[in-house]
């Protein structure tokens, strides 16, 4: 039997659209979602893009759980509207040009203002991407979707991973990369307590569980059993 390690990953409501889609369900990277023509309506747009985001999925140990409920509570408030995608689509269009710019100039060099103008170009150009799949997907989205994206709310998935795992250059304790997908049968989703009747909406909803108010738990830092137990017990 293959041993499984417990991970932790917090997102917003709208991160279900794709994990519980009928026709490619699952936790995905964002490169991933990207080379299969699709997107998520949250998630890291920065630093990330140009590297552990760009082929895994970045987890964090129960040892260290504040990192997700931290980010599960900053995405919770990021709400999406097709205004304010156009805006920040024409705005990375313009650091796109600057960063392109800028690297021309550096090219000659092989210096950390180059390597950074670099990243900042791949980083601008799947920035462009994501915002154009978003804007040309959202009329196709159902009620229950769009939903989930203009009402959002934290969410921790708690992912039984028994494969291999990607080491990262991080300032979070244990973060690490997973570069697969993550099957649902993998995943155990947690949500506030009156959100969980909206979750089942979905068909490929399972393994879902309430909290009350996941703020109890950035103070802490534990093993992966008591992460569950605070997770499943202490806040339901």
């Amino acid at each position: 039997m293959v041993q499984k390690n417990i991970y932790y990953h917090g997102s917003s409501s709208a991160s279900l659209v794709g994990v519980l889609s009928e026709e490619s369900p699952g936790l995905k990277a964002t490169g991933t979602l990207l080379q299969e023509g699709m997107v998520s309506y949250c998630g890291e747009l920065g630093f990330g893009l140009a590297h552990i985001n760009a082929h895994s999925l970045s987890v964090i140990p129960g040892t260290n759980i504040k990192v997700a409920v931290d980010f599960a509570l900053e995405q919770g408030k990021i709400i999406w509207s097709v205004e304010k995608a156009i805006k920040e689509l024409d705005h990375t269009k313009n650091n796109l040009q600057k960063a392109k710019k800028e690297l021309e100039e550096w090219s000659n060099l092989n210096s950390i203002p180059y390597e950074y103008f670099k990243d900042q170009v791949g980083i601008c150009t799947k920035r462009i991407q994501i915002h154009e799949r978003r804007l040309e997907q959202w009329p196709t989205l159902d009620e229950r979707c769009q939903e989930l994206i203009q009402h959002p709310f934290p969410i921790i998935y708690q992912i039984n991973c028994g494969g291999k795992v990607i080491l990262v250059q991080s300032d979070h304790g244990g973060e690490v990369g997973i570069p697969v997908t993550i099957d649902l049968k993998d995943i155990e989703i947690y949500v506030p307590k009156d959100k969980i009747s909206q979750v089942y909406l979905f068909e490929k909803a399972r393994f879902v569980h309430p909290f009350k108010d996941l703020s109890h738990l950035q103070s802490y830092s534990m093993d992966n059993e008591w992460a569950i137990n605070l997770l499943l017990q202490k806040y339901c």
